[in-house]
């Protein structure tokens, strides 16, 4: 560890070891983000991690691509050793720098051009309103399970063309592949990595030569036909990326929404001013996504060379976390952080990240989320918290794993 960083306070770093480490730490961390920011937003833990918690300090890493590789992040820490789960686990564009990063990310965005991704509303719409139709009988539900997820899951589903009813095949599959066991049994964990990722290999290249006879305007068929000057996808990548987008389409999505109007119930005169105001539901979103982003830290990134930043030196081989939601609460950046103010403005949150990595998926998660939570402010108007809101422990995701409501 740098000079620097050994004259902090050793509970600081002790509290920083902890939150990579120590799930009940991740279900609550923003009292320690605001002591790791005040106390240095540079720190290294005892591992040898950094952790990058200002804001200025978090945009010039997501900035930094020229020294900075998230494909040495995923080679030095990706926990499948099995051949073909290794090629397809590091073939996804989160574990990839330019010059391959750009052309995977040119290839997909021909599913998500600002026209196809409008011309979705009406199916994310009709989806919504069915599942709402089923629920609103009831009177109650856990707005997580009940809504958010399943909402979400039948879109993914529909606009990637895999078979409905599938998902919580994934949502299996991706566990195995990110959490690591009670315990922190690394051969267990990289066993059930490397099954799962065969498996959902499997599924999904069967799911590819189904489409190929008859391709349609779901986003696998058009990762298939995906073509540019330098050729098209190959099938391995195919796979890689379909996986990528469910993960990233799915878990973010329903979190986010369960998130955001976790937030409106908790403060009654926010929820009152958004369903007297519809004009402020873009505003609210942004206000959502900074206090409760879904993805608290995008994909690690290893230093190519030594290089100064916040005032500690990196060295060539270190790993570095930027912790974006420590970053979307910086008082340097945001006037009274810890207020949740849906009229705010400016808000210049960094939940989907800078440069070459800018989330390809924001335009649909922000056409969803904002379809979904329209649907339950004009059909639910008396919503109410039913019982406690309950964090989970994801150690990449900020997700409830109860959010009990009643109307």
């Amino acid at each position: 560890m740098t000079s620097g960083v050994t004259e902090i306070d050793a509970a600081v770093v002790e509290q920083a070891a902890a939150y990579l480490a120590d799930p009940t730490t991740r279900r609550d961390p923003y009292a320690f983000y605001d002591l790791v920011r005040e106390a240095a937003p540079v720190l290294q833990t005892p591992s040898g991690v950094w952790l990058i918690s200002g804001y200025a300090e978090a945009g010039e890493i997501l900035r930094t691509d020229d020294v900075l590789s998230r494909r040495a992040a995923g080679l030095k820490h990706v926990i499948v050793d099995d051949p073909e789960a290794k090629l397809i686990f590091t073939s996804r564009m989160l574990y990839n720098d330019r010059p391959e990063h750009t052309r995977l990310r040119r290839l997909v965005s021909y599913a998500f051009t600002r026209g196809g991704v409008a011309a979705w509303e009406e199916r994310i719409t009709r989806v919504t309103h069915a599942r709402l139709d089923e629920l609103v009988p009831r009177g109650r539900m856990d707005l997580s399970a009940d809504f958010a997820y399943p909402v979400v899951e039948q879109i993914i589903t529909e606009l990637l063309g895999v078979r409905a009813g599938d998902l919580p095949l994934f949502t299996r599959w991706s566990m195995a592949m990110t959490e690591p066991p009670p315990g922190g049994d690394r051969d267990s964990y990289r066993e059930a990595a490397n099954t799962a990722t065969r498996e959902m290999t499997a599924y999904v290249r069967d799911r590819i030569a189904e489409r190929r006879d008859a391709l349609g305007d779901d986003i696998l068929s058009k990762l298939i036909a995906a073509e540019d000057d330098e050729g098209r996808l190959a099938e391995h990548e195919v796979v890689a990326l379909t996986m990528e987008l469910i993960f990233a389409g799915h878990e973010t999505t329903s979190n986010f929404v369960a998130n955001g109007m976790l937030c409106l119930l908790q403060r009654p005169d926010q929820l009152r001013l958004l369903q007297a105001d519809r004009s402020l539901l873009a505003s609210a979103i942004n206000e959502m996504l900074r206090f409760e982003s879904p993805a608290p830290m995008p994909m690690p990134r290893v230093a190519l060379t030594d290089f100064e930043i916040g005032g500690q030196r990196i060295e060539a081989g270190d790993t570095i976390v930027v912790l974006l939601a420590a970053a979307n609460r910086d008082p340097d950046v945001f006037s009274d952080p810890e207020v949740f103010d849906i009229r705010r403005t400016p808000n210049d949150y960094i939940s989907f990240g800078f440069g070459a990595h800018y989330c390809l998926g924001q335009q649909l998660a922000k056409l969803e989320s904002g379809v979904m939570l329209t649907a339950l402010l004009d059909r639910l108007p008396n919503l109410t918290l039913a019982g406690e809101a309950i964090w989970s422990d994801h150690q990449f995701f900020r997700s409830l794993s109860a959010l009990p409501v009643s109307w």
